[in-house]
């Protein structure tokens, strides 16, 4: 099975919304499946605070305001919570 990702032209919005704030959704695809995904950014002068909701799975992320790769690092937690381990 394939794991979920963000197609690189959203990565584009990730960035957008790391800049304005406010909610946004996404798709995350893999083949023949798509994945909804939900953001809710919040800015403060120091931080920005993001909660993703993902296939039932809600999680949240802190990253610095003044990091260039932000949008980076958001699509790999956004990754991370659509693709959670598999246990055996």
């Amino acid at each position: 099975m394939s794991a979920y990702s963000l197609p690189l032209a959203r990565q584009e919005l990730l960035h957008h919304m790391l800049q304005v704030g406010g909610e946004a959704t996404c798709d995350l695809i893999r083949p023949e499946q798509t994945m909804r995904a939900e953001l809710s950014v919040q800015l403060t002068s120091a931080m920005t605070i993001v909660e993703v909701s993902v296939g039932g799975r809600k999680d949240s992320i802190r990253l610095r305001r003044n990091d260039r790769a932000n949008h980076l690092h958001l699509r790999d937690f956004i990754h991370e919570v659509a693709n959670p381990p598999t246990q055996v």
